[in-house]
């Protein structure tokens, strides 16, 4: 393999790593959404570690212990993403553990997913034919309100696993959380992940 092949591999390796926190497998079709502003989003530090805050849906949550987080976004719109500083993971990629959160406003994806979870509540062994190429199943594990949990199933040697919860809030507000994996690192990253969850408030 020459050289050039090699720095081809690495630039492309680099541009996957720049978006994996924010994969959107769960993406119902329509005009593009309306995301939160930079300003939307707030990062604080308590007594007992760093918090985010997103004031316009009155939610919380408590950043893992030893994890950074970051607003990111261009032109398109704004999130956070927290990433495990504390565990070094892939060589290309860097961080073996990462969680995106995004609110966008979208009635129709609002609707999309509402429609998903009510399909599920009423039809609960029939969740296939909803038609989509990851696991689907129903969560309330923030703040009890009724979600749309996803696990793909691609485990990419590279890539590894995402999953995550999408959360209608009101008929146009839409709450997206995701977590990504790099393969070997499900045991250490997962229970994280599920602590994380249950630390989120939304008013």
């Amino acid at each position: 393999m020459t050289k050039n092949v090699i720095l081809i591999l690495v630039v492309v390796a680099v541009i996957i790593a720049g978006s994996v926190f924010v994969w959107r497998w769960y993406e119902p079709a329509g005009e593009p959404s309306h995301f939160f502003t930079k300003e939307d989003y707030k990062i604080e530090e308590h007594n007992d570690g760093a918090y985010i805050a997103i004031e316009k849906i009155d939610l919380t949550a408590k950043v893992p212990d030893g994890w950074v987080a970051k607003i990111e976004g261009n032109d398109l719109g704004y999130w956070i993403e927290i990433t495990s500083a504390d565990l070094e993971g892939n060589p290309v990629i860097g961080q073996a553990c990462g969680i995106s959160i995004e609110v966008v406003i979208d009635e129709e994806r609002n609707q999309k997913v509402r429609d998903d979870i009510k399909f599920i509540q009423e039809n609960p062994e029939r969740v296939e034919d909803l038609g989509y190429d990851f696991k689907a199943a129903i969560s309330g594990l923030i703040s009890s309100k009724p979600g749309f949990f996803w696990l793909s199933q691609d485990n990419d040697v590279l890539m590894g696993q995402a999953n995550g919860v999408n959360v209608p809030l009101g008929k146009e507000m839409l709450f997206n959380i995701t977590a990504s994996t790099i393969s070997g690192y499900n045991a250490i990253c997962l229970p994280i992940w599920q602590e994380f969850l249950m630390t989120i408030e939304i008013e």
